[in-house]
């Protein structure tokens, strides 16, 4: 297998370094950077931690605890990053370090006593592997495996493949709700504005936020302004939309909440456009290409910006019951409860991995307030009165933060708010098979979907 070449075909998501280590046993580990916290060169991966080696993406939030809590027992450090207390924690407790981590990553650790893959609770970031007689391979994106990408597995969140036992996955965590009838709202404030908080000052470099104008990103702003007064939001809209009411309703929150706007305005994407963001994904699900293919210029905009971390809203609407089609499924609290969560689990191979890819297609990466451990555990457990259908709760939280009109404002697509929905309704839109088609033909590849 030619790491080199794997490395080469996932540039676009570490464009600021790159790296290959050869551990002990003869495992080797290719990494591309995207310098975040610690963008010295002391942060460079692959990184040796005694005869441990480490190739890891993702933040870990509490990763200055961490390292108090390890200098207590001894270690030493020699940087200012996570990168360094995550190799630390695994070289001091291996696999057992996982439930200590508060964050989203995907890694590969091998020493000679232990050698696994693992990826975060919710799946934020992905991780793929192939398996074969006495080998293993693992990437980030599928791609990065060539002519096994094909048949490449996702590692599920919350699990560890096992390098030494010939392949076995376990579970490291498993999301269990918390059941109740009901939850203070100041508790709901205090987990989403903690969210908010890790995911901005875990970094050493600028961070961004996206703003539709929604309750859910109107909130992440809001708040994410109050721990810094100089954040900037971007909007984003298909050139000539009049429809494109996201750009009116992100100006009205931009406006009351006291934070400056960019709105990035994308021309129609083209067939090939859409190839590109089947292409940059991985997928080819009608709904995640057409929000990939205007992902991709935005993204490229906030990089071209000097951006390399966005916040988003994504998972508001899985946790506090924002769609229409999960309402009418409402009958009972343990239906609400387990609709909700069947919801949430299903983004570790949707929402989540198509926005890791699309944003890390440019650079960025992009990071979750609403996938807090605590938060998502709570509320999920809230039944029907304790969490109403249309996101009740949160808009209520909202009414705290923003003006009524923006707390109570309508779910609205990603797409039709920016007024991409209305043209693909129109005569010749273009549909899943095109883009596929124009997928083989442009990239020499058939997406999985």
């Amino acid at each position: 297998f030619d790491v080199l070449r794997a490395l080469a075909r996932i540039r676009h998501r570490g464009p600021d370094g790159s790296g290959v280590a050869i551990d002990a046993r003869g495992a080797v580990h290719g990494h591309v950077r995207l310098a975040v916290v610690d963008p010295s060169p002391a942060s460079s991966q692959p990184f040796r931690r005694g005869d441990g080696v480490l190739s890891y993406v993702g933040e870990i939030w509490n990763y200055r605890s961490l390292r108090d809590d390890l200098k207590i027992i001894g270690e030493a450090f020699t940087t200012t990053g996570d990168v360094e207390v995550v190799a630390a924690a695994l070289s001091r407790w291996g696999a057992a370090a996982l439930p200590r981590f508060r964050g989203m990553f995907a890694f590969a650790w091998t020493s000679p006593r232990e050698a696994f893959i693992a990826r975060d609770r919710f799946g934020e970031v992905p991780i793929y592997y192939v398996r074969g007689p006495g080998w293993t391979v693992w990437g980030s994106e599928r791609r990065a495996l060539g002519d096994l990408g094909g048949a490449a597995l996702a590692l599920g969140p919350g699990c560890l493949l096992d390098l030494n036992s010939g392949g076995e996955s376990r579970t490291w965590y498993v999301l269990r709700p918390v059941a109740a009838e009901r939850v203070d709202d100041e508790a709901v404030e205090r987990m989403i504005f903690r969210g908010v908080q890790e995911r901005l000052l875990t970094a050493d470099v600028p961070v961004c936020v996206l703003l539709s104008g929604g309750v859910d990103s109107a909130l992440v702003a809001a708040m994410g302004r109050r721990v810094n007064p100089g954040l900037v939001a971007y909007v984003c809209a298909v050139k000539g939309a009049d429809d494109a009411n996201d750009v009116a309703a992100a100006t009205r929150a931009a406006d009351v909440i006291g934070i400056e706007l960019r709105t990035v305005r994308i021309a129609m994407p083209s067939p090939l456009d859409l190839a590109r963001a089947v292409d940059a994904i991985e997928v080819s699900f009608q709904a995640s290409v057409e929000i990939a293919a205007l992902c991709l210029p935005l993204a490229e905009r906030i990089r071209r910006d000097g951006f390399r971390v966005v916040l988003g809203g994504e998972g508001a609407d899985e946790l506090f019951g924002g769609y229409g089609n999960m309402m009418r499924r409402a009958t009972s609290d343990d239906e609400w409860r387990g609709t909700r969560l069947a919801y949430w689990t299903k983004q570790a191979r949707g929402n989540f991995v198509r926005l890791n890819k699309a944003f890390m297609a440019h650079g960025v990466e992009a990071r979750l307030p609403y996938c807090d451990r605590e938060l998502v555990e709570t509320v999920l457990g809230l039944g029907l009165v304790g969490c109403p259908p249309g996101k009740a709760l949160l808009r209520r939280v909202a009414g705290k933060w923003l003006p009524a009109d923006v707390a109570a404002r309508p779910k609205v697509t990603f797409q039709r708010g920016a007024g991409l929905a209305a043209k693909l309704d129109a005569k010749g839109r273009v549909r899943v098979g095109d883009y596929n088609a124009a997928a083989r033909e442009s990239f020499g590849v058939v997406p999985r979907g």
